[in-house]
């Protein structure tokens, strides 16, 4: 029986590309076990505003060289004034759209809760939003399946590994994966490689339409039930 498996970094409401990737796969895993990255999206993503597109940035406290894993949000002692600022961005620019109240209120909830680590901050938005879409595939962090990668330099074993640990048949890449796997180590593996062929959707959305934009914006605009037929 096959099993496709995905590997992604757990981004922060992450965009479109990334959901076709979770709807073509049985199991994603979520490599919270590798460095973070500063201008990476594993802590901001981008909506639209009146102005244009604009980022929302999770503040983080990260030390160089650190897993993403260990990545702290900074929580002020007053109050969080970027999450004041995130939940008045996403009612200010997406309170008119048709299902607006379906959803924010349970986004403000998670915004709401507790938060010490982005990672699990990231989890619950991806959780959630798998939800709305109604998908069938099963998330894992790379950190909670007990096997180590991090002495595996090459790009190539690692994921091999990983799939292999997960008793997967099929890995499934990003398109940049072209430039660096090495597909003759998954065929000694048994393991078949395909790349992800994603074209983005094009979608209602007021004003002129923006690509690129979190997950957040198509189900304001379109709904959960829409969104995962758009994706298909």
């Amino acid at each position: 029986m096959n099993k496709i498996v995905a590997v992604h970094q757990p981004n922060f409401m992450p965009w479109l590309g990334f959901w076709d990737k979770v709807m073509k796969s049985d199991l994603m895993i979520l490599l919270d076990n590798v460095q973070f990255s500063r201008g990476s999206f594993t802590n901001r993503c981008k909506i639209k505003t009146n102005q244009g597109e604009s980022w929302l940035t999770v503040p983080i406290r990260q030390k160089y060289g650190q897993l993403i894993r260990d990545v702290r949000i900074i929580n002020g002692i007053n109050g969080d004034k970027w999450i004041r600022k995130h939940i008045g961005t996403i009612y200010h620019n997406y309170r008119k759209c048709p299902f607006f109240m379906n959803y924010f209120p349970s986004l403000v909830r998670i915004y709401q809760k507790n938060k010490v680590f982005l990672v699990d901050f990231n989890k619950k938005f991806i959780a959630l939003f798998s939800d709305w879409m109604d998908l069938n595939c099963e998330f894992v962090f790379a950190s909670e399946l007990g096997i180590s990668i991090k002495g595996i330099d090459d790009p190539t074993s690692k994921l091999i590994e990983l799939v292999k640990f997960v008793g997967g048949t099929h890995y499934l890449s990003g398109i940049s994966g072209t430039k660096y796997l090495k597909k003759e180590q998954f065929q000694e593996n048994n393991i078949y490689l395909e790349y992800q062929i994603f074209e983005h959707p094009k979608y209602f959305q007021f004003g002129e339409f923006i690509p690129n934009l979190s997950v957040l914006d198509i189900l304001m605009n379109q709904g959960g039930k829409l969104t995962k037929e758009i994706l298909r």
